[in-house]
């Protein structure tokens, strides 16, 4: 049998302790960089555990007081977990905008062929959308990224203590938003380089009927790599300042869902 003191030590600080843990957890299961496969489950587990530890004494306050151990606590830790899988799904929905955009360009280019496995995903992508998810992870991390994640966090503590049966609409309208976005955005970045190498492939066309002794499908081909690669070289500054929009955009997506939630 548990003494008073212990009961009233886990009612007031293991418990509120376990919602901060659970929900951090959620998040790092979808997250970029968080998420990444070749982490250990063990190494994410002990972030997890410390970083809910470091948050603990700014989030407490935020939680209720003394829920006993018992299957509604259960039922909440479930609620916990699933909105930080909802955080880390709006984050990593406009991530994949830049992967789309970089299988835009190894399609227009000729790469589509060549696959690699994202370490993210664990799933064979083409080369050009791997060279994308790793742009994305740079500047996820140059613009603090890491850090918006643990504000969003405490936010979501803030406004959202436990998921309530009424927030489905807000959260699917979020989520619809929030995919739109992600194809319109991965259309404004792979653009240029998709127009580039439709214009390419029309004067090569006109080529092939002006000069048909010309092998069109041979000489067409490099020019594309060429011109693609020295395309995307030029729009780079531009991508990266759109890949930062694209992240700040991310979390004032979270926090206008958590805030109607």
């Amino acid at each position: 049998m548990m003494t008073h003191s212990a009961v009233a030590f886990l009612e007031t600080h293991v418990i509120p302790y376990l919602h901060i843990f659970v929900r951090v957890s959620g998040i790092f299961m979808l997250t970029p960089i968080f998420s990444i496969q070749e982490t250990p489950i063990t190494v994410k587990g002990w972030l997890s555990a410390g970083l809910a530890l470091v948050l603990y004494p700014v989030i407490s306050p935020f939680l209720a007081v003394g829920e006993a151990f018992d299957s509604i606590l259960l039922l909440r830790l479930a609620d916990d977990f699933l909105i930080g899988l909802l955080i880390g799904l709006f984050i990593l929905v406009y991530y994949t905008a830049l992967l789309m955009a970089g299988e835009f360009y190894s399609l227009q280019i000729g790469f589509g062929i060549i696959n690699v496995i994202d370490p993210l995903s664990e799933t064979s992508i083409p080369i050009l959308g791997q060279l994308k998810s790793l742009f994305a992870l740079v500047v996820f991390t140059i613009m603090d990224g890491h850090h918006m994640v643990i504000e969003a966090i405490v936010y979501s503590f803030r406004v959202l203590p436990e998921l309530a049966l009424a927030s489905s609409k807000p959260l699917t309208m979020g989520l619809l938003t929030a995919i739109h976005e992600m194809f319109v955005i991965a259309f404004q970045i792979g653009a240029p380089v998709m127009g580039t190498m439709f214009l390419i492939e029309l004067v090569m066309g006109i080529m092939s009927k002006v000069a048909p002794q010309m092998n069109v499908m041979v000489v067409g081909f490099q020019i594309k790599i060429v011109a693609g690669m020295f395309l995307i070289i030029l729009i780079l500054p531009t991508v990266m300042v759109m890949s930062q929009n694209l992240f700040l955009r991310a979390f004032m997506m979270v926090h206008g869902v958590l805030a109607h939630l």
